[in-house]
């Protein structure tokens, strides 16, 4: 299989004993379970003391995987997975390089602020002024006229005026600015104004508007949700069509029975959203990042992760910041510039933490060329100290009229946050551990060779094994 058909894997195609391929990667997060729960499903308060998040838990994250990467989403050509190897049949040195760079990105946009809704940040008049209409969108974006385009254009959500709502979370911090909200204008003179940090005070004396001269919310129901705060009309009708109402109208076999489109709150909304905030995301993932091209070089993103894993792990920046080609900010304002770069620096070091430190993918690669056998629960013993030069789909024009969706506007639902499991007790690492240069591979490494999938041979990997190792002077990859 050439790397092209690698990558075009990822879709439209059925995936023999998928549940293997995910049983394979779930044991290994299960066996580093307590170290991903210590430095990744970990939130910050307004005095940076860490605790155990509580919008984003292990369990819920390993729950909402399994469907999205065994049965997938949609039908036929549009058929989805979010990849762990099983499309290709690369196996789980793949699946959990893919995990590690979902969670990495994952941890420094969402869960690190526990919040389920975008929080406003944009100051745009580089004071400590946060307008209210960044709810239509923020750093020069207009999430409504993110619409989709070509033969997907009847995906986009229809945007209603008259709708009303308010965002779940914000931002936990001192004097910080107010949940987003959309609603109807009372008059056509009506206007928003501006959150002012420095005294925490809302000022609604005189219109405020965001970068693109908004000064009212009607219609600016499109902030981001969920785990990788999904946003826009698009977007948000892609999700509607592959796992909403919409799925389930064209026959697809997986979906909830979700509209979407009319209520994009229900991502963290009501209970179901323990699952819809990770799934949303998990598709987001699949959909955009999965099957995205670089216009210059024309590779796509399962290549470069392939090549990442057969070149031994060397180049990881450039792996990583492959994301920034779909989840950027993509702006040039210089207050935008400096949270994307923030992102993109803690995005690198999570990832390498994640993928060295806590999941130890490299010590399932051997430069032997026998493939090594798969591990299992009993044979290991965790070691307990260890946004876009082009969009595929998305473009600024006035939306389409989409198909009308017989749906009332749940207008009366409930706004409280969801009950969550009682939290465990846990220690919580204040900074990531610094990464453990022994298993980082240098850009020497080679020879490389990817492990097949169910094996029933087991490989034990202690503290003293490693220690013997280093004495042999043996670099275990």
């Amino acid at each position: 299989m050439s790397a092209g058909d690698a990558i075009t894997s990822s879709r439209h195609l059925a995936v023999p004993n998928a549940e293997d391929y995910f049983n394979e990667v779930e044991e290994w997060l299960n066996i580093r379970r307590t170290q991903l729960e210590n430095s990744v499903f970990v939130s910050y308060d307004k005095d940076g003391n860490p605790y155990p998040s509580l919008w984003y838990k292990f369990d819920d994250f390993v729950r909402t995987l399994r469907p999205m990467s065994v049965s997938g989403v949609g039908g036929g050509e549009l058929e989805t997975f979010f990849y762990l190897g099983q499309t290709d049949k690369r196996g789980i040195v793949h699946g959990l390089v893919n995990v590690a760079a979902f969670l990495s990105h994952a941890s420094v946009i969402s869960i690190k602020y526990d919040v389920c809704d975008e929080f406003n940040m944009d100051k745009t008049d580089y004071t400590q002024k946060y307008a209210i209409s960044n709810s239509c969108g923020q750093f020069g974006r207009s999430y409504q006229d993110e619409v989709c385009l070509g033969n997907t254009a009847y995906m986009t959500c229809d945007v209603n005026k008259d709708i009303q709502m308010t965002a779940l979370t914000s931002l936990n911090e001192e004097k910080a600015p107010p949940k987003f909200f959309c609603r109807a204008k009372d008059s056509a003179t009506d206007f928003t104004g501006h959150w002012d940090r420095s005294t925490g005070t809302l000022d609604e004396s005189l219109p405020f508007s965001n970068r693109l001269g908004r000064i009212d919310t009607a219609g600016c129901c499109w902030w981001g949700r969920g785990v990788l705060l999904t946003r826009g009309t698009c977007k948000f009708g892609r999700v509607n069509h592959f796992l909403g109402k919409d799925a389930a109208a064209q026959g697809f076999p997986n979906f909830v029975d979700v509209d979407f489109c009319s209520y994009p709150n229900i991502v963290c909304e009501g209970e179901d959203s323990r699952d819809l905030r990770w799934s949303v995301g998990l598709f987001e993932w699949s959909d955009t990042l999965q099957t995205y091209r670089d216009p210059v070089s024309a590779e796509r993103y399962l290549d470069v992760l392939d090549k990442f894993v057969q070149g031994g792990f060397a180049n990881v920046n450039g792996f990583i910041d492959w994301i920034d080609m779909v989840f950027s900010f993509d702006c040039f304002e210089p207050n935008c510039k400096a949270e994307q770069a923030r992102v993109r620096e803690e995005r690198r070091f999570m990832f390498q933490n994640i993928l060295f430190n806590i999941l130890e993918v490299p010590e399932l690669v051997q430069k032997n060329p026998v493939p090594t056998p798969l591990p299992t629960k009993t044979a290991i013993t965790p070691n307990p100290t260890q946004q876009q030069t082009m969009k595929p789909v998305i473009g600024i024009k006035p939306p389409p009229t989409p198909p009308v969706v017989d749906t009332p506007n749940p207008t009366g639902m409930s706004t409280q946050k969801p009950t969550e499991r009682p939290i465990s007790t846990i220690t919580l690492n204040a900074r990531p551990p610094a990464i453990n240069p022994t298993l980082v591979p240098t850009p020497n490494d080679s020879g490389l060779i990817d492990l097949q999938p169910g094996s029933g041979a087991t490989f034990s990997i202690s503290l003293i094994a490693m220690m013997v190792g280093c004495v042999l002077h043996c670099f275990i990859l």
